[in-house]
């Protein structure tokens, strides 16, 4: 294995999140800038598909998560059995079969730990409960940019100020300070 770059940055990276430390057979582990960064290379062509060959009228991709919208459910099942083609034949992926949903919008989308709705955005409460645990139990040295990084999402719904509050709970059980708007933490003292 060559290295190349600083070792001592290299001593920074969670141990999880290291492929040093990965099987042979794993891929790039999740929550790495690189890993959303190949997604995006390797998933432009079902971008291009999509918007050129689907003609989809709304399209909408996070990493490896994916959403269609139209109004006639026709159109979505047969954008969903050329997508599935699609993804085997050329990228060499294919789609996991407990994900699509076909449903009206106005139930919600629920997509990136968020429930999407069109009249509001809200944090999905099973990644809310995720996040509280997790940062109750991961290891001290992890809190202050997971906490953030928790901040951060549930920022994203427009009526976050219960999740922010759980959040910084936490946070503050574990003795970090919170600003008071409750976007972000700030590093204990050693």
């Amino acid at each position: 294995m060559e290295v190349r770059g600083s070792r001592e940055l290299l001593t920074k990276v969670p141990a999880h999140k290291s492929l040093f430390n990965a099987p042979a057979d794993t891929g790039l582990p999740i929550g790495n800038l690189s890993s959303q960064f190949f997604a995006n290379v390797h998933l432009n062509l079902l971008d291009q598909f999509c918007v050129h060959q689907l003609k989809a009228l709304h399209y909408v991709r996070y990493v490896d998560d994916f959403i269609l919208l139209d109004t006639c459910a026709q159109r979505l099942n047969a954008a969903h059995d050329r997508i599935a083609a699609f993804l085997p034949e050329r990228l060499g992926a294919r789609l996991n079969p407990a994900k699509p949903i076909l449903q009206p919008v106005d139930r919600g989308v629920d997509f990136v730990g968020h429930v999407i709705n069109p009249w509001r955005r809200t944090t999905r409460k099973r990644t809310l409960r995720t996040a509280v645990q997790r940062l109750r139990t991961m290891p001290s040295s992890e809190v202050f940019e997971a906490g953030n990084s928790y901040l951060g999402l549930v920022r994203q719904a427009g009526n976050s100020h219960m999740e922010q509050a759980a959040i910084a709970n936490v946070l503050l059980k574990r003795g970090h300070a919170v600003k008071g708007d409750l976007t972000k933490i700030y590093r204990r003292k050693s």
